[in-house]
């Protein structure tokens, strides 16, 4: 077995989205045994991977990301860089960006028309940029150590922090990194300021790396990009997902698969459910997918999700939360002690009603035919007793939501509308639907008397 480390520094929304791209490569490794994550000093740390060989971890990378990167870039119709001036002029600064450097792999962005949009050939440049450059760059194992595995350097000056990647470290980080949660100009709190007179120093952070840093991690937040979604015309948020891994743990390669399948559950619930107008109903939501499909491991690690929105040039990070894999894991012990052997159906009813009141949500002409606000109210309370130690049984709340969804009107359209979402979003038959329904429905009443 090979041990392969790559470094880099650890920076809010860099480090989560390294340790799920890693993740989602080393699922893919036939044989991989185990990855842990060490924290350095200096704003830095490793994540260290054991697999059967170089060639076996080389062949994942370059799956992976033929895999995510075209089709997310499309999937979005956005890139996760901006660059100032209008779209057109993009190709022309990546090309100088990287003529240097790429023209000597005989890497150059292909003629465009103006009509175009970036969506359509951006996700194919990057791609094939990338993977030229590590058919050239990274053929040995060697190579591999010499580009990725080298600690960064940090320079710290009276008036500036830099932190460089090893080799020629002439580009800045993309956009996003460098913007969404860091000050690329601040005073410099952190650092001792030893003028004995004056205001405290205002200071520069600089983060530069070569050029095939750049693709590497233009890549890992293009993989970890989830979904984008329109606020206002044009005004957008993207929601991205992370992982953090508890330091100095081996995660054996059985919860690695395990953490990738987590991943895929959370991008796939907030491109089906995202609800930000309310983050805690869309955290409950994840919770409940996660743990429907065992998405948790004996070890500690979290799910990190970001709302990051784009600004002209720059990011500005909305929110973030995190789910740890450990509550989850209280979650299945609470679970169990309420309902036993029939918690899996409990949390599918649960998950289901709140995927459709997101829906009904945004739809105004419902929002006057039904009590939805008291509907997500009591909704929440249920989630929230479902889900946090300690607190009270869910079970009288859930007598309360029923006593709502009695009113034969309510009752009547609700299950209409419950029908359809199903039918559409996880593409049952009527009668599949109806059944469905009805098992809901039962459920509930079935708590419902219990309390």
């Amino acid at each position: 077995m090979k041990e392969l480390c790559i470094t880099y520094p650890s920076l809010p929304f860099l480090s989560e989205v390294m340790q799920c791209t890693i993740t989602q490569i080393l699922a893919k490794i036939h044989g991989a045994n185990f990855m842990r994550r060490i924290v350095l000093s200096e704003l830095q740390e490793s994540l260290i991977s054991s697999v059967p060989s170089f060639i076996d971890f080389r062949k994942a990378l370059i799956s992976h990301i033929q895999e995510v990167v075209k089709e997310r870039v499309k999937d979005v119709k956005t890139v996760p860089i901006t660059i100032r001036g209008p779209q057109s002029e993009l190709r022309s600064v990546i090309s100088k960006r990287f003529a240097r450097t790429l023209s000597t792999v005989d890497i150059q962005l292909r003629e465009r028309t103006r009509r175009e949009k970036i969506y359509d050939w951006f996700g194919d440049e990057v791609l094939r940029a990338f993977i030229n450059f590590i058919n050239r760059t990274i053929q040995s194992e060697n190579d591999f150590r010499r580009e990725f595995s080298g600690e960064w350097r940090i320079e710290v000056t009276r008036s500036s922090i830099n932190i460089l990647s090893p080799g020629r470290a002439e580009y800045n980080f993309p956009a996003i990194i460098r913007t969404s949660l860091l000050y690329e100009q601040a005073r410099l709190f952190g650092l001792r300021d030893t003028k004995p007179r004056g205001s405290v120093s205002k200071g520069v952070l600089r983060l530069r790396c070569s050029p095939l840093w750049y693709m590497f991690l233009l890549s890992g937040v293009i993989s970890s990009l989830a979904t984008r979604i329109q606020l206002t015309k044009g005004e957008d948020i993207h929601l991205y997902v992370g992982l953090s891994l508890h330091p100095m743990i081996n995660y054996e390669i059985s919860e690695v698969q395990t953490l990738n399948e987590g991943i895929t559950v959370v991008r796939e619930v907030c491109r089906r459910s995202p609800f930000l107008e309310d983050l805690d109903l869309m955290r409950y939501l994840i919770i409940f997918n996660l743990y429907i499909r065992k998405a948790f491991t004996l070890n500690p690690a979290e799910y990190v999700i970001y709302g990051i929105k784009p600004e002209g040039a720059r990011f500005t990070s909305r929110f973030n939360f995190s789910i740890s894999t450990e509550e989850l894991s209280v979650l299945d012990k609470k679970l169990e002690t309420i309902w036993g052997d029939e918690r899996d159906d409990v949390i599918i009813a649960l998950r289901d009603f709140g995927e459709c009141l997101v829906r009904l949500y945004r739809i105004p002409a419902f929002q006057q035919e039904l009590p939805l606000d008291r509907l997500i109210t009591t909704y929440k309370l249920i989630c929230y007793a479902a889900t946090e130690p300690g607190y009270k049984s869910p079970l009288d709340l859930i007598y309360e939501l029923l006593r709502i969804l009695k009113e034969e009107t309510v009752e009547a359209r609700l299950k209409g509308l419950l029908r359809r979402y199903l039918q559409e979003t996880y593409k049952l038959s009527e009668e599949k639907a109806k059944e469905r329904i009805d098992h809901v429905w039962r459920r509930l009443i079935s708590l419902a008397e219990i309390a």
